[in-house]
C-alpha cells in the first residue's frame, strides 16, 4: 500500500517537472525569478555587509554613483536589450548581429564613461574619487561596460529562452562581489572596486555561455540586418534613458536636499522593493519574448503572467510591510529608524507597477511605440514632479512622489487599454 502511494507521488511528481519543463513561459519565468530571488538574497548580505563597515554617508555616496552609472548603461545600451528579445527569432546571421550590437554598445559605453569622468568634480563632486587616477578610472569604465554588456547578454538568453544561463551568470557576479567586499579595503574606492569586478566577472561568464551554448565567434562581421529593429530599440532607448534619468537623478536630489546619510537609507529600502518590482518586470519580460515569438498565444500568456505576478507579489509585499522593521535591522538600527515608512510606500507603489511592467509590454508586443514612449515619459516626469516638493518630508516625501507617479501611470494604462483588454481584439 504504501508502494502504491509513494509511486503514485513520483509519478505526480515527474508529471508536474514535464510540465514545468515544457511550458517555456513558466520555465523562463522561474528561472528569472530565481535568479533576481537569489541575487537579492546575496545583496542583500553584500550591503548588510558594507552597512557595518562603512558608514552611512560613504555608502550614499557610492549609490548615487551608481544611479549615475545607471543612467549610463542604460544610454549605452541604445534600447537593443528589448530589441533583441523582439527580433532574435527573425534574423538569420544571428553571430554577426551580436556582434554588430556589442560593437555599437561598447564604443559608446566607454565613451560615455569618458565624459562622465571629465565631468564628474563639477556635476557630482562627492564621487569625484573616480577621478584620482589611471586605476579609479578604468575601474568605473570597466562598471559601466561591464554591466552594459551583461544587461546586452541577459536580454539574448531571454530571447533564446535560456533563462537559466541569466540565473547562474548573477549568481556568480553577487557571490564574487560577497567575496571581494571581504577581501578589499580601502574606503569609497575599495567598495565601488568590489562592485566593479563582481559586474566584470559576470559579464566574462556571459559571454562564455554564449560561446559554450550558441556557438558565438567574435569576428569583425558586421550586419546591416540590425537596422530592422532600430526604431523599435530607439523607441525603447528614449523611454529607458528618461526612466534611469529618474533613477540616477533621485539619490543625487536626497544628498542635495537632504543628506548623504538619508541616500544610503533609500537606496537600501528601494533595492528591497526592487526584489518585489523584479517579479512583474521577469514574469513581464517572458510574457514579451513568449508573446514576441508566438502572437496567437497572446491572451493565454497574459492571464499567465497576470495569475504568475498575484501569486508571487501579494503575498511577498505583505511579508515586507509588515516584517520592513526587522528586514532593515539586518543593515543596522539607523536604516530601520529613517527607511520603514519609505519602505511601505514603495511596496505599495510595487504592487501598482504591476500594471505598468504589463502595460509596458503590450505596447511593445503591439509596436505601438509613440503610446510606450509617451507612458514612460509620463512616469518619469510626474515622478519629479510630485516628488520634488515632497521632499521636505524627507524620505516620505520620497515614497509618496513614487507612488503618486505610479497611481497616475497605471490610470493611463488602465484607460489606453479600457475595451481591448477584456476582448479579442487585443491587436487591433
Amino acid at each position: 500500500m504504501q508502494l502504491t502511494i509513494n509511486h503514485q507521488i513520483s509519478r505526480h511528481a515527474i508529471k508536474l517537472y514535464n510540465h514545468f519543463m515544457h511550458d517555456s513561459l513558466r520555465r523562463n519565468s522561474t528561472f528569472l525569478l530565481l535568479s533576481t530571488g537569489t541575487s537579492a538574497l546575496l545583496g542583500f548580505i553584500f550591503w548588510s555587509i558594507a552597512a557595518h563597515k562603512y558608514s552611512p554617508s560613504d555608502i550614499g555616496i557610492v549609490t548615487a554613483l551608481i544611479g549615475v552609472a545607471s543612467f549610463i548603461i542604460g544610454l549605452s545600451q541604445l534600447g537593443y536589450v528589448n530589441g533583441l528579445i523582439r527580433y532574435m527569432s527573425d534574423f538569420r546571421h544571428k553571430n554577426h548581429i551580436i556582434n554588430t550590437v556589442f560593437s555599437i554598445v561598447g564604443v559608446i559605453a566607454i565613451v560615455s564613461s569618458v565624459i562622465f569622468i571629465a565631468i564628474s568634480r563639477y556635476v557630482f563632486p562627492k564621487a569625484d574619487f573616480i577621478n584620482q587616477g589611471v586605476i579609479p578610472m578604468l575601474s568605473f569604465i570597466t562598471y559601466i561596460l561591464s554591466n552594459a554588456y551583461g544587461g546586452i547578454l541577459d536580454g539574448l538568453f531571454v530571447a533564446f529562452r535560456s533563462t537559466q544561463l541569466t540565473f547562474i551568470r548573477n549568481i556568480s557576479a553577487s557571490l564574487s562581489k560577497i567575496l571581494a567586499i571581504l577581501i578589499i579595503g580601502g574606503g569609497l574606492i575599495g567598495l565601488f572596486y568590489s562592485i566593479t569586478l563582481a559586474a566584470l566577472f559576470g559579464a566574462l561568464i556571459g559571454l562564455y555561455f554564449l560561446w559554450k551554448e550558441f556557438k558565438y565567434m567574435p569576428s569583425r562581421k558586421l550586419s546591416k540586418e540590425v537596422r530592422t529593429m532600430s526604431k523599435f530599440s530607439l523607441v525603447n532607448y528614449l523611454s529607458s534613458g528618461t526612466a534611469n534619468l529618474v533613477v540616477a537623478l533621485i539619490p543625487i536630489l536626497i544628498i542635495w536636499k537632504i543628506g548623504a546619510s538619508d541616500a544610503a537609507f533609500y537606496y537600501i529600502a528601494y533595492s528591497i522593493v526592487t526584489i518585489l518590482n523584479f517579479i512583474p518586470n521577469s514574469v513581464s519580460q517572458s510574457f514579451f519574448s513568449e508573446s514576441s515569438n508566438d502572437e496567437n498565444s497572446f491572451r493565454v500568456h497574459l492571464n499567465k503572467s497576470i495569475i504568475l505576478i498575484l501569486v508571487l507579489l501579494i503575498p511577498s509585499a505583505i511579508i515586507v510591510l509588515i516584517f520592513g522593521k526587522y528586514i532593515l535591522l539586518i543593515f543596522g538600527k539607523e536604516y530601520s529608524e529613517n527607511a520603514l515608512t519609505c519602505l511601505r510606500l514603495l511596496t505599495l507603489t510595487s504592487v501598482l507597477g504591476t500594471v505598468n511592467y504589463l502595460g509596458d509590454n503590450i505596447l511593445n508586443i503591439q509596436k505601438r511605440l509613440r503610446m510606450y514612449t509617451f507612458t514612460n515619459i509620463f512616469c518619469a516626469v510626474t515622478t519629479i514632479i510630485f516628488m520634488y516638493p515632497l521632499l521636505r518630508y524627507g524620505l516620505t516625501g520620497v515614497g509618496l512622489g513614487w507612488l503618486l507617479s505610479e497611481i497616475a501611470t497605471a490610470i493611463i494604462y488602465l484607460y489606453i487599454f479600457r475595451s481591448k483588454i477584456f476582448t479579442k481584439r487585443i491587436f487591433s
